[in-house]
């Protein structure tokens, strides 16, 4: 049975290739895509802001959305501000985004 077990897990990683299941360049613009698309920001800019092109607005040669995602990328560099810009939710508003103690 152990050397089922030893036999299977060589063959496991043997056969893995490297998973990166957190890229700074890709993963936080792609769920800043992901919730713009869910959250209904393109209706706030129509109705309430008067951006008749909504997320499609050009401000300095690049769209709203493009600049919401340009700002998630920001957000990890440097890693120092990095570390302090989770959201607590276990904690009220005024100390929520510290640092979340482990």
């Amino acid at each position: 049975m152990r050397r089922t077990a030893l036999l299977s897990m060589i063959a496991f990683l043997m056969f893995c290739q490297g998973v990166s299941a957190w890229n700074d360049k890709l993963t936080h613009p792609d769920l800043t895509n992901v919730a713009i698309e869910e959250s209904g920001i393109d209706d706030y800019l129509n109705n309430y802001l008067n951006l008749s092109q909504g997320l499609d607005t050009e401000l300095v040669n690049e769209s709203v959305k493009e600049w919401l995602k340009k700002g998630s990328f920001c957000e990890d560099a440097p890693v120092c501000r990095a570390s302090n810009h989770f959201h607590n939710p276990h904690k009220d508003w005024t100390e929520s985004c510290r640092r979340m103690k482990t």
